[in-house]
């Protein structure tokens, strides 16, 4: 037990160091989340005056992470480190959940303390705690209920684990392609809990109508962009896409028109792509060496998890079915659910994918705990010399992976996390100014970084969303560039604009280019 209480306190110390700085700004999606939590927290309403909403803020998006987030910034107010203490908390828990199913599937402590300590440590594990958005929301809830379903004795636990997996099924729009095989693969794990207590069977369906009920209503409410926004993503909507793609294919084709129509389609098309973002989910170069495609999500050149966890994830496969057949076809089966989401959208794998990492880190822990088992009958001199290796070279890997994260990733990815914005909005209080304009490419999320970074009152954000203009207090929020000279007296920043004479540079970006993202006018030139 001292030994899981080392691996949760490193794991801690690695989700809580730094949480106001790295990542080094806020995303689109996160602030979509938090501000429209601490809105309804604060009046009951989201940002578009929708009251207890199912969806928010008319982006897209469910509702639960912000109703989650909301709580914390309620009581810490808005900042960075308020926001992000939820999924970093959420991630400490998982180290012990994972511990605890690798436990109850495989009944082996080294294995179980294995796979927390190679949770706690994965640079996936560090990344998926340190933001507040759908994804880490649903993989905790995902988590929980495996972990509750595995360890069920009376089938009110079970319940309850269906509960919680409903609770991640209406936590993030993409779990309508993992929910329901997940479900499925848990059920067919406790047929014989469900067949000592057939009764149950009742409860299930009653527990699984109204979470479907409940998605349902959030797809279908109204057709608005609130509910429908997501959808765009999915590679079964881009109709345009899919016809320019076919067309092209047949007209490269010499072909009788019938054989094009077999074999040159629609469906074709979307067979092909589906496996290809599906597949590469499981390419060894993406998982131990590049990462992540979507460089938002990825340390960039290094991959989710460390390279020396592939000959464990190899010996885990033997391990578990060798330990428990029902243990391993269990976790086979959530290791292939994994990537569906990604496969049906866009190859973004270290969030959409979120089950996919858990799932190897936990063949990777059987792994490990074989070769614990090995070193343990052997001489002193080959366990001693056999750890003294591993120790080290294991630990360059992850102080190598740490020094990327902390020190070089905040540079180099600042503008990926929106760091020139943030600088922008923290320095408009100083320009003193009765109005300012601020003419942006995106004055939604601009006027959203606004709102978080300085505390917003939400009735205030509220009044402003209802406006023509997105205005608040002295400050404007429009888009495109100023039009024409700028009249004498008004204050005026914009990005990416041809520069207008008398502007000055006013915020610099943080990736060491000294590039200007942002100029300021004041109209007396």
């Amino acid at each position: 037990m001292k030994v899981l209480v080392w691996i949760i306190l490193i794991g801690t110390v690695l989700r809580l160091v730094f949480l106001n700085t790295v990542p080094p700004g806020i995303s689109h999606d996160e602030l979509d989340f938090v501000n429209n939590g601490y809105s309804l927290v604060n009046t009951g309403r989201d940002l578009s005056g929708d009251i207890l909403p199912l969806t928010i803020g008319g982006v897209g998006h469910v509702a639960l992470p912000a109703y989650i987030s909301g709580v914390s910034t309620f009581f810490l107010g808005l900042s960075l480190w308020s926001v992000r203490l939820v999924p970093a908390f959420f991630g400490i828990l998982e180290i012990i959940i994972v511990y605890a199913i690798c436990l109850l599937l495989f009944r082996s402590r080294p294995a179980a303390l294995v796979s927390a300590l190679l949770l706690a440590v994965s640079p996936w594990g560090l990344k998926i705690s340190r933001a507040m958005f759908d994804p880490p929301t649903a993989l905790f809830f995902y988590l929980l209920a495996i972990w509750i379903a595995v360890s069920a004795r009376k089938p009110g636990r079970l319940v309850l684990a269906v509960t919680f997996l409903g609770l991640g099924f209406i936590s993030y729009y993409g779990t309508i392609f993992t929910y329901p095989l997940v479900l499925v693969a848990l059920l067919i794990h406790r047929l014989d809990l469900i067949r000592q207590y057939p009764k149950i069977l009742f409860l299930l369906s009653l527990v699984i109508l109204i979470t479907s009920l409940t998605f349902f209503r959030m797809l279908t409410g109204g057709g608005q962009q609130k509910t429908t926004g997501r959808s765009g993503e999915l590679i079964l909507t881009n109709v345009q896409k899919i016809t320019d793609n076919v067309i092209f294919d047949r007209f490269h084709s010499t072909a009788p028109a019938w054989s094009d129509r077999l074999f040159v389609n629609k469906g074709t098309y979307l067979f092909g792509q589906f496996f290809k973002n599906y597949l590469g989910a499981f390419s060894p170069e993406m998982i131990f060496i590049t990462g992540d495609p979507n460089r938002n999500y990825g340390l960039w050149t290094r991959g989710e998890i460390p390279l020396y966890t592939l000959p464990l994830i190899i010996l885990g496969f033997i391990t578990a079915y060798r330990r428990s057949r029902k243990g391993f076809w269990l976790l086979l089966f959530l290791l292939l659910i994994g990537p569906v989401t990604s496969g049906f959208t866009s190859p973004v794998y270290a969030t959409r994918a979120f089950l996919l990492w858990p799932v190897l880190i936990l063949f990777a822990g059987l792994g490990g705990g074989t070769v614990i088992y090995w070193l343990n009958r052997q001489n002193k001199f080959l366990r001693n010399f056999s750890c003294l290796m591993i120790f080290f070279s294991v630990s360059y890997s992850l102080f190598s992976t740490y020094h990327q994260y902390f020190y070089r990733y905040p540079v180099y990815a600042s503008e990926m996390w929106f760091e020139s914005e943030r600088q922008l909005v923290r320095k408009l209080a100083d320009l003193r100014s009765d109005k300012v304009t601020v003419y942006t490419p995106e004055p939604l999320a601009l006027f959203m970084e606004y709102v978080f970074f300085n505390a917003v009152d939400p009735g205030a954000s509220q009044a402003a969303l209802k406006s023509t203009l997105l205005n608040v207090g002295a400050y404007t929020f429009v888009s495109g560039c100023p039009d024409g000279q700028i009249s004498a007296g008004t204050t005026v920043l914009f990005h990416t604009c041809p520069r207008q004479i008398g502007a000055v540079p006013f915020v610099t970006t943080a990736d060491r280019s000294n590039r200007v993202n942002w100029y300021l006018h004041t109209g007396d030139n």
